[in-house]
């Protein structure tokens, strides 16, 4: 075959010695010039990373991603007087009048209506005047003990200090819409799947139920939830559905994650969104992935995070009106972020999402655009931060987003394919980080104590009251008695004349009606615990 190689190469020792002759200099002088051109990279700082790696995700040194998912404002309703976000302090009624929104108060007695129908009444085609007219938005204020409209009303930053803390010290977004607009059960589906199987409301029970907070695969059988379908049509459907989620992306790809939330027992049950995935609810992923959610601070403390967590508070701490103080809810956040922050390694990989998910029937100025199922698509705009190393500082983030953007960004960090057409057209939320800045150091938050609600009335109050408004209503009887039988004898003698058994019913309609006046009133003018 000609040559041995041997002979065609030489020695071995010799090419090593030739080649080390020609090509040592020529790396020393490389390595000198990489040196004159390299910066130094001080304890805490990243290497300036490639142009294209500044905000990319998938090459970003994210390895874990928290959820945490709060309920019930809009971005004015937290945000309107936020610097440089596209925020509001005014609305306008149907009437065409411009009036300043009132100071909200920290606790709100009554839950406000956001359903569907409240959701169109709120918006009225754009014009965004119908806030004040949908039921129970007229409430007694808390601490002021005046009658307020609490659905145009916004919290200020002395309200939530730590919030609006967390907002100038990293991303806040201000284009972030309520994928559906109503209420919770679909935009927590969206968190998880970018999809909720056409669902635009809560589920209910035909009949009164034992187990009201159940919304999914296992809720009564007689449980409903309304379908607002892509083609106008509306469908009625148990609220248990089998479609692909993010768990089941990370799960074919060998990532872990965990949901954590309130258990079965637990007030906030009624958030779990994965409750209404069948394969999952029904699955070993139940049992081994979705955690009660007081588990997460001692996960997270413990750098034993999983690649991608949705965490959902319990009913105290949801920021919820009527089941919340949002101070209090405010300090369970702070909790929460604190335990990621004070695990410095897990810290330097983490990317947390603080979002609420629906508008809760709170004023919000900014239009929502249409989707692709116009007749539920989108909500109104809901506060949305994005706390991590890489997070801008100080940033307003005016891309859109919505829920299924979730997903999206989860899929951009770790390579995963999209779930639907909706999670594959969404912005990524990259917009909001930038890579090649210093990674930010933990921000570790103290909680504050709440402010005290006023007391009820005492008993004695409520009997004073209550003897004075049935004393009123019995001499009003009496005296309209003595002038009847004053002025008309013979309509005296009719009445007396009626039955023992109609006079005893009529007496009790009456006696029931002046009860449920008085509770009435009394209900109204008391103050919360």
């Amino acid at each position: 075959m000609g040559r041995s190689m041997r002979a065609r190469y030489g020695s071995s020792g010799g090419l090593l010695r030739r080649v080390a002759r020609g090509a040592l200099p020529a790396l020393i002088a490389a390595g000198f010039t990489m040196l004159q051109t390299v910066p130094p990279v001080s304890a805490g700082q990243t290497a300036p990373q490639h142009k294209t790696c500044k905000t990319s995700l998938s090459c970003s040194p994210i390895t874990h991603i928290v959820f945490i998912i709060k309920e019930d404002h809009t971005f004015d309703s937290l945000f309107g007087t936020f610097p440089n976000a596209n925020g509001a302090t005014t609305y306008r009624t149907a009437d065409g009048k411009l009036h300043r929104l009132g100071h909200q108060p920290i606790y709100i007695k009554q839950s406000l209506t956001k359903d569907a129908q409240a959701a169109e009444q709120a918006i009225d085609d754009g014009k965004l005047d119908g806030f004040s007219q949908n039921t129970g938005v007229r409430q007694i204020n808390a601490y002021s003990g005046q009658a307020m409209d609490i659905s145009d009303s916004q919290l200020y930053q002395s309200d939530i200090p730590n919030y609006w803390h967390y907002a100038s010290a990293f991303s806040l977004q201000d284009r972030f819409f309520s994928t559906v607009a109503s209420n919770s059960f679909p935009n927590h589906l969206y968190a998880v799947a970018a999809q909720a199987g056409n669902t635009d409301g809560v589920p209910s029970n035909l009949f009164v139920s034992s187990h009201p907070d159940r919304w999914g695969c296992d809720a009564p059988a007689t449980t409903l939830v309304r379908q607002e379908l892509p083609n106008g049509h509306v469908n009625f459907a148990y609220p248990c559905f089998d479609f692909r989620t993010v768990p089941d992306l990370l799960d074919a790809h060998h990532l872990s994650w965990a949901y954590y939330a309130p258990t079965q027992d637990q007030p906030g049950y009624k958030w779990s969104a994965l409750n209404a995935v069948k394969h999952i609810r029904l699955g070993p992923d139940w049992k081994s992935n979705v955690i009660d959610q007081s588990r997460f601070t001692q996960d997270a403390s413990s750098g034993k995070l999983p690649a991608v967590s949705w965490l959902v508070p319990l009913d105290p701490y949801s920021d919820h009106p009527a089941l919340s103080n949002i101070c209090d809810g405010e300090n369970w956040t702070i909790r929460q972020i604190n335990a990621i922050m004070s695990n410095p390694a897990e810290w330097m990989h983490t990317a947390i999402v603080l979002t609420w998910d629906d508008w809760g029937g709170f004023y919000d100025h900014v239009v929502p655009p249409k989707g692709p199922n116009p007749y539920s698509m989108y909500g109104l705009r809901v506060p949305t931060i994005i706390i991590s190393p890489y997070a801008k500082r100080g940033f307003v983030d005016h891309t859109m987003y919505d829920f299924s953007s979730l997903a999206r960004f989860a899929e951009s960090v770790f390579g995963l394919p999209t779930l639907t057409k909706l999670d594959k057209a969404s912005n990524t939320m990259a917009s909001s980080f930038d890579f090649s800045q210093r990674p930010r150091p933990p921000l570790l938050l103290h909680q504050r104590t709440c402010p005290a609600l006023p007391k009820r009335p005492r008993l004695r109050t409520y009997g004073v009251m209550a003897a004075a408004l049935g004393g009123s209503a019995l001499l009003l009887l009496l005296l309209v008695t003595a002038y009847l039988v004053a002025t008309r004898p013979s309509l005296a003698r009719r009445v007396i004349a009626i039955s023992p058994g109609v006079q005893v019913t009529l007496g009790s309609g009456f006696l029931a009606a002046g009860i449920a006046f008085t509770w009435y009133v009394l209900k109204t003018w008391s103050l919360p615990h």
